[in-house]
């Protein structure tokens, strides 16, 4: 046998100490909806009430108003399912209402009737309201099954004591009663030297009329040496001459009596009158004793099945947190393991490896305040990550022992929704921002474009009228088309921006150079009244990346802008190819170096944000940046500019465009 399973065989954890020093409320409710157990420390402090305020009444009196529909959908969800979760208010006993967590589980008990056990947990608004600690996620709980003792099973003992007495007293005759409350009648359940007639008379006696009464009503023990005065008939019959009668007294009531007879007229000596006289009682508190002993086993018994059938992890650590106990089902599903994997082991180590350093700070938390509280991951034995809600408090047991009890929630579905709405709302909040961003381009942009056409047309009629202006018709008719075109080219970007999305996820690989030369035929063809002279610096080499279309855009953008931003006669554009490591990625590096008018440093930034076209000396750079800076986001790229020559703007730009490179497919 191994050393974990020595340990495991060697620890007997206390269920019902576990369940009444858990922080969350844990109870069983039956299929007519009623309360039958509650853990009663937890109840008492969160929600005012002791075991007689709720065992056998309706779980639904004590729910708000308006939550009933919620309740009644959980307790028929959960028997049909076998298990359920909502949210409802609970009323406390002063009247008030708090917000409660609920999760529920289907448990078959020894009598295999279907109950409901139920976990509720503050919410963390509560917690700190109600508590003044962060709400925990924490296990499902019962209601407490009220044992009856099973006298026949204590049948052995009176036996043994009857027969010990019997020899004593030197006799020879005599029985056991019991009493049957329900019938006021005592049933003789063993007998020794006894006729078949005499037993047939005896069987069942009634408890409240002659000598009985005394013996199973007021407890009193009869001695007597002449039987025929209690009973001649009886006494010629089964020639009886003697009788004792010892009441049978437990702490709380009378069971039953031992009755012992003699043929001869037997004289009881004071020493044993004495001892006659305290028997009963003797025997009763053995009795309650082992009573006592059934009790707590059957109790524990069922504080073992709650425990092992609730949805959460229940674990108890010792004093240098190193695992006692740990409920083996709930582990399996939420973690993987079996108890005898983790017994012995510290529950940090299971602890995801970035989480570790919070779950020791929530350990510390433990030591000084007895009570903590921490949402983490945790690593499945198969390697994936599980989200969990822990709650734990230090305890003493028995034996006095510092323990440290841990309920662990699986919440990795509730975290993957909050991780998707955070994600829904950061969707929104872009899709708002773009509409917003359009808005913003219309009001502006093409106010300004329609503003530029309305001018040069009316210097277009002005001229018409003058045939000697005919160049400077031709000149304002060239700007109406400039403005056609700019318009266009807008709308074009507009449209771009709004299909990012769409053309991020559609990546494909592409070769640099073929969509680099393109751009330069368009520009060249676009601007033919201007001197140009692109020059590219490159070996020749097929370059691979992974993009799309929208590349050609990055190209033609940064183009545009250095030959729509130049005052000399000769616009020089260099276009060097290299390449540059990054943290251990591959770029292609594409340099575009002009002799334009630069880009001071404060505005180096600023260029590729919307908010840029607000300078007019730039108009029309602004829109079509951003738009370049969020197609390099979409290819895992980036882009940047500086000064062609350090130090003086005045003398060019030098944009740098930075693009992942990858293997071309064969």
């Amino acid at each position: 046998m191994s050393k974990k399973n020595r340990e495991i065989e060697k620890i007997q954890p206390n269920f019902s100490e576990i369940l009444e020093n858990i922080n969350d409320l844990v109870y069983v409710i039956n299929i007519k909806g009623e309360y039958e157990y509650i853990n009663e420390k937890p109840h008492k402090e969160i929600v005012g009430y002791l075991n007689e305020d709720l065992i056998g009444k309706r779980y639904l009196n004590f729910i708000y108003p308006d939550d009933l529909d919620i309740i009644k959908s959980f307790i028929d969800n959960t028997f049909q399912y076998g298990f359920g979760n909502a949210q409802i208010n609970q009323k406390h006993k002063e009247g008030r209402y708090i917000l409660l967590k609920i999760e529920g589980k289907v448990l078959l008990d020894n009598n295999n009737l279907k109950k409901i056990i139920i976990l509720s947990r503050c919410t963390d608004d509560n917690d700190k309201i109600e508590h003044g600690y962060s709400f925990y996620e924490l296990m499902v709980g019962v209601n407490q099954i009220i044992l009856n003792t099973n006298l026949e099973g204590t049948i052995p003992i009176l036996q043994e004591s009857f027969n010990i007495i019997l020899k004593f007293l030197n006799l020879n005759k005599g029985g056991i009663y019991l009493i049957d409350e329900k019938k006021n009648s005592a049933k003789l359940i063993y007998y020794l030297g006894l006729t078949p007639e005499f037993i047939e008379k005896v069987k069942f006696i009634n408890i409240k009329k002659g000598y009985y009464k005394k013996v199973f009503i007021k407890g009193k023990p009869i001695i007597s040496n002449n039987y025929r005065t209690i009973n001649e008939n009886l006494s010629k019959e089964e020639n009886i001459n003697s009788l004792i009668s010892i009441p049978l007294i437990t702490k709380d009531r009378i069971i039953g009596a031992f009755n012992f007879a003699s043929e001869e007229y037997y004289v009881f000596k004071k020493k044993k009158r004495d001892i006659l006289q305290n028997i009963g009682i003797l025997i009763g508190n053995i009795i309650d004793r082992k009573k006592q002993e059934q009790i707590l086993r059957e109790s524990e018994e069922k504080h073992r099945l709650i425990t092992e059938n609730t949805i959460s992890i229940i674990s108890v650590y010792d004093r240098n947190f190193k695992l006692e106990y740990i409920n083996k089902k709930p582990l399996m599903e939420i973690l993987g393991y079996t108890p005898e994997e983790m017994i012995g082991e510290a529950g940090v180590n299971y602890a995801y490896p970035k989480d570790q350093p919070l779950v020791y700070e929530k350990f510390r938390k433990l030591l000084e305040t007895g009570k903590t509280f921490v949402k983490a991951r945790a690593v499945h034995k198969d390697g994936h990550t599980v989200w969990t809600d822990s709650s734990a408090i230090a305890f003493k047991d028995k034996n006095n022992d510092v323990k440290y009890l841990n309920i662990t929630t699986d919440i990795s579905k509730q975290q993957k929704a909050k991780e998707l709405l955070i994600k829904s709302k950061k969707k929104y909040k872009e899709a708002y921002d773009r509409a917003e961003l359009y808005k913003d381009i219309l009001a502006h942009d093409i106010n300004n474009i329609l503003q530029g056409i309305l001018s040069a047309n009316e210097l277009c009629t002005a001229f018409l009228d003058h045939p000697e202006n005919q160049e400077d018709l031709y000149n304002n008719l060239s700007v109406i088309s400039e403005q056609v075109n700019r318009g266009a080219k807008l709308i074009s970007n507009i449209r771009k921006l709004s299909q990012l999305e769409l053309f991020e996820k559609s990546l494909i690989q592409i070769e640099i150079m073929k969509i680099l030369k393109k751009s330069i035929r368009l520009i060249k063809k676009s601007y033919q009244n201007r001197n140009l002279n692109i020059q590219i610096d490159h070996d020749g080499k097929e370059l691979y990346i992974q993009a799309n279309a929208l590349l050609q855009d990055v190209f033609e953008n940064i183009l545009i802008n250095a030959v729509n931003h130049n005052k000399n006669t000769i616009i020089e554009i260099d276009i060097r190819i290299s390449k540059e490591k990054i943290e251990d990625i591959n770029y292609h590096k594409i340099e575009i170096i002009d002799n334009g008018i630069g880009i001071e440093n404060q505005q180096k930034n600023k260029i590729f944000q919307r908010e840029y076209t607000e300078d007019k000396s730039f108009s029309g750079m602004g829109l079509g940046l951003s738009l370049v800076k969020k197609i390099m986001h979409s290819f895992n790229g980036k882009i940047r500019v500086e000064d062609k020559i350090k130090g003086d703007h005045s003398k060019g730009s030098n944009f740098i465009i930075l693009i992942p490179e990858v293997i071309k497919n064969s």
